[in-house]
């Protein structure tokens, strides 16, 4: 597990046919870490990392070679509540890393927002 220090940064945030949480420390550039590795970094409970697991799925299950033009979620509002989801997600994830990890929350790449306790 890596020491878990102020520079350790765990942002959870959705690409295609990657893991869900990017982990940085200090100067270093993201890496993408998939839900079944994240204990390398920082242990979180099973239930939260679940339901990660299953956010992610929501988007990744998406995704149609064929139709490429079309992946994603379509209805507004259903892509609204998962926005919202993992924010609330991010906000868990804080809670159980404490102060000393910074948690970041950015849906689908955009600006990251940083998660306070």
């Amino acid at each position: 597990m890596t020491d878990t220090s102020s520079d350790l940064v765990i942002m959870l945030q959705f690409d295609w046919g990657t893991g869900p949480f990017w982990v940085s420390v200090g100067d270093d550039i993201p890496y993408d870490v998939d839900v079944d590795d994240l204990w390398e970094v920082v242990v979180l409970s099973d239930e939260l990392l679940a339901a990660v697991a299953e956010w992610d799925d929501r988007m990744q299950s998406t995704y149609n070679d064929e139709t490429p033009q079309d992946i994603g979620i379509r209805d507004p509002v259903e892509e609204a509540k998962w926005v919202a989801d993992g924010r609330d997600l991010a906000r868990r994830m804080k809670g159980e890393v404490g102060p000393r990890v910074r948690v970041e929350y950015s849906a689908l790449g955009d600006t990251p927002e940083v998660i306070e306790a």
